[in-house]
């Protein structure tokens, strides 16, 4: 078991998350009311499965937990790329 907080990645996804919640602050109005909060879960769901994954017990509950990160990483990507496409958020 490692700490997580020591990790870079984990630090990285968690800069990433409070970037993200940043951006999306400015997204209002009922349709953008499910999209910010979509978007807010999956960059966090980045840096809690490393943190998961880290105290998991071993390598490969770890590198299962370190690909659901990446996941979350591109469904972040995916949802920001579609709030740029409204004009929900920009570039």
């Amino acid at each position: 078991m490692q700490n997580f907080r020591e990790l870079r990645v984990w630090q990285q996804a968690q800069c990433l998350a409070t970037k993200v919640h940043g951006a999306t602050k400015s997204l209002t109005g009922a349709d953008a009311a499910g999209l910010k909060s979509q978007i807010r879960r999956a960059s966090m769901s980045i840096g809690a499965n490393i943190a998961e994954g880290a105290t998991a017990g071993g390598a490969r509950q770890f590198a299962r937990y370190l690909q659901i990160a990446i996941a979350s990483a591109a469904e972040t990507e995916s949802h920001l790329d579609f709030a740029q496409r409204i004009d929900a958020l920009p570039q």
